[in-house]
């Protein structure tokens, strides 16, 4: 009976153990033959994630300054020679598979567009 129970409860364990989940990459591409710091933001980023990519490149985990498993740092070292396109990225752990964003690398570096403070105000 006890055996019934513990076993039941080690099922019940994992059954309710949050699945990772992405909620945001930073950036959001990169220029190939570029090497840059590509933070992952979400849920359940464990200590031993697993990245699911296909990004050209390499991936080198780095350590994150907070330990609160909702940010997983890497060194992203783009191929010189890599495809311009959209990659998909994931991230597997012990309690499954992320949602899937996407990564776009292209021939130009990237940049941020600052947005107009008064949209409606016209420069001459």
């Amino acid at each position: 009976m006890i055996r019934n129970l513990l076993a039941l409860s080690c099922l019940t364990s994992v059954a309710f153990a949050a699945e990772p989940a992405l909620q945001q990459i930073h950036p959001h591409g990169g220029q190939r033959g570029a090497a840059l710091t590509l933070t992952l933001r979400g849920y359940g980023l464990e200590a031993d994630t697993k990245i699911l990519t296909s990004i050209p490149g390499a991936l080198t985990r780095l350590t994150p300054e907070k330990k609160n498993g909702r940010e997983l740092p890497l060194l992203l070292e783009l191929a010189p020679d890599a495809a311009a396109g959209v990659y998909p990225i994931r991230v597997e752990t012990t309690s499954g598979i992320s949602n899937t964003l996407l990564f776009s690398v292209g021939p130009f570096p990237e940049s941020l567009e600052d947005e107009a403070e008064n949209p409606t105000e016209q420069h001459l």
